[in-house]
């Protein structure tokens, strides 16, 4: 999304002006006027685009289906096209690809339960549930709950958010499984770290972490 670009330099000042010389965009239009996102804003100086390139940069409004309004407003926004509300909704249709990104982490753990709930005999598929589900589900935990819950739960840091997260859902498996207490203590410092780092991807992107925050957060989460 343009937030996360624009906070890891991805979409910024240098790529924005190599787009407008590469597409010879000066040949294309009259004008020039460039309307860029407003979570852009991060990733973009409009100053020093305007004095290497001649183009003076807009910031148009937060979503798209506001431009038609901003254009026949004079390119002037008003507070709706402004907010940034990051609702259920939003933060949901990030979650897939959270989750679709996760499948190593995912083939891991299924193969390390395959190994460890070995021999092959009228137990193993118990076993192979009592491994697998806590883990699997810790996957599910930092990638589809931690987003639905992201406002409502404890803690400034997303990898404390997540840990929590990872320790309920330990808890809660460890009962699903009847795990031992020995057990049900090794399976939660097992879900802790998964869901807690998972939910970390997750500060690129919402709208209200920064990339220096979020590096020095993976660095005393890890």
């Amino acid at each position: 999304n343009v937030w996360c670009a624009a906070g890891k330099g991805t979409f910024g000042t240098r790529e924005l002006e190599q787009r407008i010389a590469a597409v010879k965009l000066q040949d294309v239009v009259s004008h020039r006027t460039l309307i860029l996102p407003q979570l852009g804003a991060t990733g973009v100086s409009a100053h020093e685009v305007k004095r290497d390139s001649g183009w003076q940069v807009k910031y148009g409004p937060v979503r798209a289906r506001d431009i038609r309004a901003y254009l026949s407003n004079g390119l002037k926004k008003n507070d709706e096209m402004k907010r940034v509300r990051f609702s259920l909704s939003e933060r949901m249709a990030i979650a897939p690809t959270e989750l679709v990104q996760s499948w190593p982490i995912l083939l891991a753990m299924a193969a390390g339960s395959a190994l460890l709930g070995l021999p092959l005999d009228a137990g193993y598929v118990g076993r192979l549930l009592s491994l697998g589900f806590p883990l699997l589900g810790s996957v599910a935990v930092g990638t589809l709950l931690f987003p639905a819950l992201l406002p409502y739960v404890p803690f400034r840091a997303f990898s404390l958010k997540g840990a929590l997260l990872g320790a309920l859902w330990g808890i809660a498996a460890s009962f699903v499984v009847r795990a031992s207490l020995p057990g049900a203590a090794a399976v939660t410092l097992m879900t802790m770290p998964i869901a807690a780092f998972l939910s970390m991807n997750f500060t690129g992107s919402s709208t209200f972490t920064s990339q220096p925050g979020a590096a020095l957060e993976v660095k005393r989460g890890l």
